[in-house]
C-alpha cells in the first residue's frame, strides 16, 4: 500500500489555513471576552448591550467566521489581499459574532444576519481569487514632479490646517476628544472641500510617507508622516488618525525585512496578539482604556452598529441612496442621514453612527444593497490592484492601511473619495516602477505577485560581487528531478490566479 504526499507548496497552504482558523478561534474568545466585561458594561448607554450567547448560534458564529478566514489567501500578494484580510477582521468577523451576544436583534435575526454576511463576504473572496480581472493602470509622470507635487500639496494643507483650525503639538487625550470634533465640525462648515483635503492627507500622504520612509530608511520622510497625522488629530480628533503611525510604521517595517512576505497566521496573530495585550494591560491598569481604543473602537463598536442598521431599517423604507450620489433624481424618505438617523434611535445620541457596507446597504437597499455596494468594493480593489502592479507590498499594504481601516464605518462609495481609496488608486498609478530596492540591487517582491527582476534584465550591469558568487554543485547525481523546498518553492496561493 503505498501513500501520496502533498506537494510541499500545497502542504504548507494547508498548514497556513489550519493555523489561521485556529487563531480565529481564539480571536472569537477574547473579542467576547472583552465584550462582556469591559465593553458593554460602559457603552450600554450606547446600545453595546450583552445578553448570554446560545451554544449553537455562538458555535456556528465562530465556525462561519473560521470557514472565512480559512477561505482568504493564506499568502497575501496584492493590494485586494490585504485590504480584504484588514476588512475581515476589524468588520466582517465582529459583525457575524457581536451578533449573538449583543442584545439588539432577535436570535433567530442575529443568526441570519450573520449567515448572509458571511454568504457575501465568501463571493468576494471567491471573486478576488478566481475571476478578478487582471490590467495595468500605468499614468507616466516624471518621479520628480510627482515627488513635488505630493510635498507642495503637503506644505499647503498643513498651512491651511494651521491657520483654520488651530493644529497643535498640545494634543488631547484619546478619550476625551469631543470638544475638539465639535470645532472641527464647524470648521468644515465654513471651509469648502476640508473635509477631502484633509481625508486625502490622513489616508493617502501621510501613510504613503511613513511607508517610503521605513522602506528607503529615510527617517524625515517617517518624521514628516507622523507629524502630519499628529497635526491632523489635533484639529479633527480622529483617533484613528493618531494611532495609525503605530501601525503603518510596524507593518512596514516587518515587511521590508521579510522581503514583502506575509501570511495569513501573521496577520491574524498580530490583531489577536493586540487584543491580548489591551486585555492584559488593562487587567494590571485596573481599567479599560487598552480594550476601548484598540478593540472597541477598531472592531467592536462596527460589530455593534451592523446589527443596529440592520435593526432600525428592518421594515423601514430604504434610502435608496437619495441622501447620498442618487440625490438629483431621488427624494430621500427621511430628513436624516442614515448614520444620524441610527444614531438618534438606536443610540440615543445627535452624532452620526458610521457604519460599514453591511449595514448602509441594507439602510439603502436591504439585502440587495449589501450584495451591491459588496460588488463595488470589489470593483474599487481590482482597480487599486491594476494601478499597483508592480509597487512593493512593502508600500502597497501600509499605505492602504489607515483606508482598508476606515472601511469599518465607511460605506463602499464613501470610501473612494472620503475613505482615500481613489487617491490610493491614482498615487500608485503614478507611482514610478523599479523605485524600491533592497542593498544588494533587487527590486522588492512586487505587491501584486510580479516576478522580481534581476538587474541584468533592467539593463544594469549585475554587481561584481554577486556575478562571482560560485555556483554550487550537487553532491550526488541522480536522474529524478529535485524537490522544491524551502523559500525557492511558490506556495499555492501565489498562483492561484496566475501572474498578474
Amino acid at each position: 500500500m503505498t501513500t501520496q504526499r502533498l506537494p510541499p507548496e500545497r502542504s504548507g497552504s494547508l498548514q497556513r489555513r489550519a493555523l489561521a482558523g485556529a487563531l480565529m478561534v481564539v480571536y472569537a474568545v477574547l473579542l467576547h471576552e472583552s465584550y462582556r466585561n469591559l465593553i458593554a458594561p460602559v457603552f450600554s448607554y450606547l446600545g453595546q448591550t450583552y445578553r448570554e450567547p446560545e451554544v449553537f448560534a455562538t458555535a456556528l458564529s465562530i465556525a462561519l467566521t473560521v470557514v472565512l478566514g480559512m477561505a482568504l489567501p493564506t499568502n497575501l500578494s496584492s493590494a485586494s489581499d490585504f485590504i480584504l484580510w484588514t476588512f475581515y477582521l476589524i468588520a466582517v468577523a465582529p459583525s457575524i459574532l457581536i451578533a449573538q451576544y449583543a442584545d439588539i436583534l432577535p436570535r433567530d435575526r442575529a443568526l441570519w444576519m450573520s449567515l448572509w454576511i458571511a454568504g457575501v463576504f465568501l463571493l468576494m473572496v471567491w471573486f478576488a481569487q478566481h475571476a478578478m480581472p487582471l490590467f495595468t493602470i500605468r499614468i507616466d509622470a516624471p518621479p520628480a514632479l510627482v515627488t513635488l507635487a505630493a510635498v507642495g500639496f503637503t506644505v499647503l494643507f498643513t498651512g491651511l490646517l494651521v491657520a483654520s483650525g488651530g493644529a497643535s503639538f498640545q494634543l488631547v487625550a484619546l478619550d476625551a476628544v469631543q470638544d475638539v470634533r465639535v470645532s472641527y465640525k464647524s470648521a468644515l462648515a465654513s471651509i469648502p472641500f476640508l473635509g477631502y483635503a484633509v481625508q486625502f492627507q490622513t489616508a493617502v500622504l501621510n501613510p504613503i510617507f511613513m511607508a517610503v520612509g521605513v522602506v528607503r530608511r529615510k527617517l524625515l520622510v517617517v518624521t514628516a508622516g507622523v507629524v502630519g497625522q499628529l497635526l491632523i488629530y489635533s484639529v479633527t480628533g480622529y483617533k484613528l488618525t493618531a494611532l495609525s503611525p503605530i501601525f503603518v510604521i510596524a507593518l512596514a517595517w516587518y515587511l521590508s525585512r521579510t522581503r514583502s512576505r506575509l501570511t495569513s497566521p501573521v496577520l491574524v496573530l498580530a490583531i489577536t496578539g493586540t487584543m491580548m495585550a489591551s486585555l492584559l494591560l488593562d487587567h494590571l491598569s485596573g481599567g479599560r482604556f487598552f480594550v476601548t481604543i484598540f478593540v472597541n473602537r477598531l472592531m467592536a463598536g462596527p460589530g455593534v452598529l451592523t446589527s443596529a442598521f440592520f435593526l432600525v431599517f428592518e421594515d423601514q423604507p430604504k434610502y435608496q441612496w437619495a441622501h447620498s450620489f442618487l440625490s438629483p433624481i431621488l427624494d430621500s424618505p427621511y430628513a436624516l442621514t442614515p448614520g444620524y438617523l441610527v444614531g438618534r434611535v438606536f443610540q440615543n445620541v445627535d452624532s452620526q453612527a458610521n457604519v460599514n457596507l453591511f449595514g448602509d446597504g441594507y439602510a439603502n437597499l436591504g439585502l440587495l444593497g449589501v450584495f451591491i455596494e459588496a460588488a463595488f468594493l470589489l470593483g474599487v480593489l481590482t482597480l487599486l490592484n491594476a494601478a499597483s502592479r508592480g509597487v512593493p507590498l512593502a508600500i502597497t499594504a501600509p499605505s492602504s492601511l489607515v483606508a482598508a481601516l476606515g472601511l469599518a464605518n465607511n460605506s463602499a462609495f464613501t470610501s473612494v473619495l472620503t475613505g482615500g481609496f481613489g487617491g490610493l488608486i491614482l498615487a500608485f498609478a503614478l507611482w514610478p516602477r523599479g523605485q524600491d530596492m533592497n542593498d544588494e540591487g533587487d527590486v522588492l517582491p512586487s505587491g501584486s505577485g510580479d516576478r522580481m527582476v534581476s538587474p541584468t534584465k533592467r539593463g544594469r550591469r549585475p554587481s561584481p560581487r554577486r556575478a562571482l558568487r560560485p555556483i554550487p554543485r550537487p553532491s550526488v547525481v541522480s536522474d529524478r528531478a529535485p524537490e522544491p523546498s524551502g523559500p525557492q518553492s511558490a506556495d499555492a496561493d501565489d498562483v492561484h490566479r496566475g501572474s498578474p
